[in-house]
C-alpha cells in the first residue's frame, strides 16, 4: 500500500509553536482527525495508522505531544525506547496538553483540506487526551483507543460534548498476525 503525502506543519499555541503531521490529500475538503499518540511520539506505526485513515477519507493531524519536553518523539517498541517514553509520560502536563488538542483542532478546521468537521482520535496516553477533548473541546467526535487512564480521570472530566467510544486491548497492527509474525 502506498503512503500518503504527509508534511511537518506548525501549530501556534500561546506558550510557542510545535510540530504536528498533515497526512492525507489536499485536492478536496474532508473531515479532519487529530490523532493523539501513545506514549512513542510521532513514530512509524503512528504515522502508517494516519495513512490508514487519510485512505479512508480524512484530513489528518497527527500532534507533537511532548514538544514542550523533548521536540520531534519518535520512538520505537525496543525496550529501550521504554525508559524515556515512561518519563515522557510521567512528566506530560494534561492541561497543556489538552489547550495543544484545541489548537490542533483550531488549525485543521482552517486547513483548506478540512470539512471544518473534527474529532479526535487517540491511542493509550492520546486515548486519555482524546477522552478529555470529548469534554472540554468543541469537536464532532471522539474515538478513543487503548485509554487506560480514562477511567481514573472520568469523574473530572465532566459531559462529553460529542459522541464518543472507547476501546481496549491489544494494539492490532494491521501487517502483523495475532499469532506472531511467523504466521
Amino acid at each position: 500500500m502506498s503512503q500518503m503525502k504527509h508534511d511537518v506543519v506548525s501549530i501556534e499555541t500561546p506558550d510557542g509553536s510545535f510540530n504536528a503531521a498533515l497526512v492525507g490529500t489536499c485536492d478536496r475538503s474532508q473531515p479532519g482527525l487529530v490523532m493523539i499518540p501513545e506514549i512513542f511520539g510521532i513514530n512509524a506505526s503512528l504515522l502508517d495508522m494516519a495513512n490508514n485513515f487519510a485512505r479512508q477519507g480524512f484530513a489528518v493531524l497527527a500532534l507533537d505531544i511532548f514538544w514542550r519536553l523533548q521536540p520531534n518523539v519518535n520512538l520505537s517498541y525496543r525496550p529501550e525506547d521504554f525508559k524515556l517514553a515512561r518519563e515522557l509520560h510521567r512528566r506530560f502536563d494534561y492541561p497543556s496538553g489538552i489547550r495543544d488538542m484545541q489548537a490542533g483542532i483550531n488549525y485543521l478546521r482552517r486547513h483548506p483540506a478540512c470539512t471544518k468537521k473534527v474529532g479526535v482520535v487517540g491511542y493509550c496516553l492520546g486515548g486519555t487526551m482524546a477522552y478529555l477533548a470529548a469534554s472540554r473541546t468543541p469537536i464532532t467526535g471522539s474515538p478513543t483507543i487503548r485509554a487506560p487512564m480514562c477511567s481514573i480521570r472520568k469523574r473530572r472530566a465532566g459531559p462529553m460534548n460529542g459522541p464518543s467510544s472507547s476501546f481496549a486491548g491489544i494494539f492490532l497492527n494491521p501487517r502483523l498476525s495475532l499469532r506472531g509474525p511467523d504466521h
